[in-house]
């Protein structure tokens, strides 16, 4: 039965890739060792719309309209970046539209997306649980009245609010501008990731928890504030001045951290320069001085699970099928599969 699985599965991958290879948007439905296409821009939508908790949907490159998802599905691209890559973003010049998520309690299942740049906003709602992972992500918002469990690996996000009483687990992640009220009892545990801030943006999120991350979370005047009920243990602070509770950190420059950065223009206001990252890679020397809980360098490329957004699962990046059948009724097909290591 496995087996059968499996390749209903390669089916629906071959599909998807050689549609790709036609100009056709593709999302393949997988359940019960069965496959359904659905085509075009509103693909993604049509499939979900059918889906019923536990399906498989793989997408084809190309670009999706957003959707709602309400049940415990998977969905899978071919990517977040590259040429062939998946993205699930708005088609209209005047809207990124949203990609809303809201899984009932009751669902048994989580929501799984893999391999998606989700270029279009996104908003969990309510008690959705779930695994983000391989991704490129606009702003991820939760609602002020989600109490959505949600773990989030090897992603790189552009903006991330938390609210309500969501719990968050980040791990190997590049996140800019992670931010949490006061007025909530929302909170995230992240674990090796680099954090990033906007120019004026000076505090750190209330009630998370770092370990062996980096943490460039000040405005450029003056170094934000770790507030008293967050803490940070093996991580690396730049320009961070005070707060919170911390075990075995570091306080550190640009220089001393990165492999590369320039010195630009960073307030034309007040005509202000500063050293910039131009890499989220740390130099060698920092490598060996900055180290984790585990021993591992700080950030992104240490840990359990280093920053790669190829996805886990097989991609099929090379399929040529002849145009005829062999005398003795044969079809020639040549498959080139890659998977992340």
């Amino acid at each position: 039965m496995k087996k059968l699985h499996l390749i209903f599965t390669l089916i629906a991958l071959m599909a998807s890739t050689f549609s790709f290879s036609q100009n056709t948007l593709v999302a393949v439905l997988s359940y019960d060792n069965n496959v359904q296409m659905f085509y075009g821009p509103s693909a993604l939508k049509n499939a979900v719309e059918v889906a019923v908790s536990g399906d498989v949907i793989t997408l084809s490159a190309g670009q999706f309209a957003p959707c709602k998802i309400t049940k415990g599905i998977t969905i899978r691209g071919m990517g977040a970046e590259g040429n062939d890559m998946t993205w699930i973003k708005e088609y209209s010049a005047n809207s990124s539209g949203t990609i809303s998520i809201s899984i009932p309690e009751s669902d048994e299942n989580n929501f799984i997306i893999e391999g998606i740049n989700l270029t279009s906003a996104t908003n969990i709602l309510g008690t959705s649980k779930g695994y983000i992972a391989k991704c490129k992500t606009s702003t991820i918002s939760f609602n002020s009245t989600s109490s959505a469990n949600i773990k989030m690996v090897n992603c790189n996000v552009s903006g991330l609010a938390l609210n309500g009483s969501s719990n968050l687990k980040l791990s190997n992640c590049r996140v800019n501008n992670l931010t949490n009220s006061s007025n909530t009892t929302s909170k995230a545990d992240v674990f090796n990731c680099y954090l990033t801030s906007n120019e004026y943006t000076g505090g750190l999120p209330y009630r998370c928890s770092f370990v062996n991350c980096l943490i460039y979370y000040t405005s450029y005047s003056s170094g934000g504030t770790l507030p008293a009920d967050a803490s940070a243990m093996n991580s690396i602070f730049i320009k961070n001045s005070s707060g919170g509770t911390r075990v075995d950190c570091y306080n550190a420059t640009v220089q001393q951290v990165f492999a590369s950065y320039e010195n630009k223009l960073v307030d034309s206001r007040y005509g202000i320069y500063a050293d910039v990252p131009t890499t989220d890679q740390l130099s060698e020397t920092a490598k060996a001085t900055y180290l984790g809980t585990d021993g591992k360098e700080v950030g992104i490329y240490g840990g359990q699970s280093p920053y790669d957004l190829t996805p886990t699962y097989p991609l099929i990046t090379k399929l040529n099928v002849a145009k005829q059948a062999t005398a003795d009724n044969k079809l020639s097909v040549e498959i080139e599969v890659t998977a992340a290591e």
